[in-house]
């Protein structure tokens, strides 16, 4: 089976806040690692701010993603609507996909998301989680070698 790479996201309702409370944040995470399970997929990076969030995750059974994130989604919904007493919708929509066919594109979206809590840590918001870098090395080499195969020189 071929490995996919993709960069999943989404954003607040109205472009409004995903999580309240730095807690919220951590249910969130929860529920990545849960239904997100190692046996189907391999996250990556994962950056949830106050209204969105990012993910990049490399699987190979198509069949569970679409599943696992909508559980995500009306999970996470559920539990911030009963918590705060809120109604109707929390994401903007679906959750959005690319999928990462370049060395190039991975390593500028790995630095993206790396980026993106840092901008706002002088309040405390948002969480980031990076694979080891041997992972990181192994799904970079994967992409480069799908675009220039690596041909082993033999000196004598």
């Amino acid at each position: 089976m071929d490995t996919t790479i993709l960069h999943i996201y989404n954003r607040g309702n109205h472009k409004g806040p995903i999580s309240f409370r730095k807690e919220d944040l951590f249910v969130l995470k929860k529920m990545f690692f849960k239904h997100l399970q190692p046996r189907y997929f391999d996250i990556i990076s994962l950056c949830i701010m106050p209204n969105h969030y990012h993910l990049l995750i490399a699987y190979q059974c198509s069949k569970m993603l679409s599943n696992s994130m909508r559980d995500i989604g009306r999970n996470y919904t559920v539990y911030m609507n009963k918590k705060y007493g809120l109604v109707g919708h929390l994401f903007q929509g679906p959750y959005r996909r690319k999928i990462v066919k370049n060395y190039i594109y991975y390593r500028v979206l790995v630095e993206y998301i790396k980026g993106n809590p840092q901008k706002l840590s002088q309040i405390g918001a948002g969480m980031f989680l990076l694979k080891e870098n041997t992972k990181l090395i192994e799904y970079y080499n994967l992409l480069l070698s799908e675009k220039y195969p690596i041909t082993l020189l033999k000196f004598d």
